[in-house]
């Protein structure tokens, strides 16, 4: 006979919808709806390090049991380190079947070189989503 151990259920991670960095996210007093303005892509300034910012990110989710926490981070390409992370957390009794969004102010940070950048969303250390952001340096 097998001995039963205490074995921790693994939650399932939520399925993320979409993963933005926005100049910024309005949203519509007649319908509700968010107006996402300015995804960002691409950032050019003439020196490095550069403060930018400040930018809201959009997180929509679904798939999600109960609470969860989520790790949104960007991190650089080359070095994969974190220039800023916070944890979001979905609400308690969140519906599996319903749609989890969330608009997160990101204050200005600084980014230390020109060159490639991953802003990415982790549940219990798997990724869900990943962007790249480009950061160019320009000539004066």
């Amino acid at each position: 006979m097998a001995k039963q151990g205490s074995k921790r259920r693994r939650t399932e991670s939520p399925t993320c919808n979409s993963l933005l960095l926005c100049q910024d996210i309005v949203e519509s007093r007649v319908t509700g709806q968010r107006v996402l303005q300015g995804i960002v892509e691409l950032v050019r300034s003439s020196t490095f390090p550069a403060v930018v910012g400040p930018f809201a990110a959009f997180m929509r989710l679904s798939n999600v049991y109960g609470q969860q926490q989520i790790r949104v981070a960007l991190q650089r390409g080359d070095t994969q380190e974190s220039l800023f992370a916070f944890i979001a957390t979905t609400h308690p009794r969140a519906d599996p079947l319903g749609v989890v969004t969330s608009v997160i102010a990101i204050p200005p940070f600084i980014i230390p070189a020109a060159g490639r950048y991953i802003f990415s969303a982790t549940h219990d250390g798997l990724e869900i989503a990943s962007s790249p952001l480009f950061f160019e340096q320009t000539e004066e």
